[in-house]
């Protein structure tokens, strides 16, 4: 038996000029801006057998966002409870908000990536005791970048298998391909 993928995630915009799929970078969160991470992953249904089978693999949409959670806290016979009550995402229209411009060769080289805009999330607060008021939310753009190439680690990643009888391996970082066997089987 040959090489088998078990597990392959797909971003849903270009690593290094982050030019976004489907126009807005989504297929089931369209209307939510800023996402931190969305990615499609494609896995087995029932593990490596299920490879050599040639079953259909299942693909979700994996989304992270910035968001504003309302939340109503209880601490009742030394337990904390959290409820949650609303939940705000930005949602407003907008371009992408990345930049990427070649550098030269005669500058080193490359490519230059910004996250031209900072975070902010406002919601609106009904007090019935108060004049209604508002809660800004946010992130600087340097903080927000750094946050979100994070996951450049990791996304797009192939999880393989030499045969049915092998470690599967997780390979991650574009840039510097890096193997290493995986110690807990993603879910399926």
């Amino acid at each position: 038996m040959t090489e088998a993928l078990l597990l392959r995630t797909f971003p849903l915009a270009t690593f290094m000029i982050k030019v976004r799929y489907y126009g807005v970078g989504s297929v089931a969160f369209k209307n939510i801006r800023n996402s931190i991470l969305d990615t499609l992953i494609a896995s087995t249904l029932d593990g490596r057998e299920s490879v050599y089978q040639k079953k259909t693999p299942v693909v979700h949409e994996c989304f992270l966002s910035w968001c504003v959670r309302t939340i109503k806290s209880l601490y009742d016979l030394s337990e904390y409870h959290k409820n949650p009550l609303s939940f705000f995402y930005n949602s407003t229209n907008g371009p992408n908000t990345w930049i990427s411009r070649g550098i030269p060769e005669h500058q080193g080289g490359g490519t230059w990536i910004e996250y031209k805009k900072n975070i902010t999330i406002t919601t609106l607060v009904i007090d019935p005791t108060h004049t209604n008021y508002s809660i800004e939310y946010g992130s600087s753009n340097v903080t927000a970048q750094n946050f979100m190439t994070i996951f450049g680690e990791f996304f797009p990643s192939p999880y393989s298998i030499d045969n049915i009888s092998t470690i599967p391996i997780l390979q991650y970082k574009r840039l510097l391909l890096r193997h290493r066997p995986l110690t807990t089987r993603p879910p399926t």
